[in-house]
């Protein structure tokens, strides 16, 4: 399962769920859930709404405890490995971040969490015909 962060404004949403798309098809995993929490709890945004559903796209919306499971997995061990190996960036193996986005390992691990803009074409250019 892939979770992905979704946030901001329509622009903002399209390079987020396309990167989520670009991964589940590296992966050949089509579950691809949103996480919509951000449009709940914003208070120092602009007002944003969830916009990708004027499109015909394949997703679900993820809900709070598959969020929570994928988000915090293993945070408690990265952040004692990252105390003792003084590695900041650290790397938490289901919560991917654009500072610690490793395709070769965002591959291999089975259930993700995306948080980031992913505003580069890079990050998807795979499928932009699919797109």
């Amino acid at each position: 399962m892939i979770i992905v962060r979704i946030f901001g404004g329509l622009g903002n949403q399209m390079f987020q769920y396309a990167f989520a798309k670009s991964i589940s098809f590296q992966k050949k995993d089509s579950n691809i859930k949103l996480d919509l929490s951000w449009f709940d709890t914003n208070s120092l945004d602009t007002k944003r709404d969830f916009s990708l559903d004027i499109f015909n796209l394949d997703y679900g919306i993820a809900n709070h405890d598959e969020i929570k499971k994928l988000k915090n997995n293993n945070a408690l061990f990265y952040r004692l490995l990252r105390k003792i190996s003084k590695n900041r960036m650290g790397y938490n193996k289901s919560h991917i971040t654009e500072l610690n986005f490793d395709l070769k390992k965002c591959l291999k691990i089975k259930n993700l969490y995306i948080d980031g803009y992913w505003q580069n074409e890079r990050y998807f250019s795979l499928i932009k015909e699919k797109l």
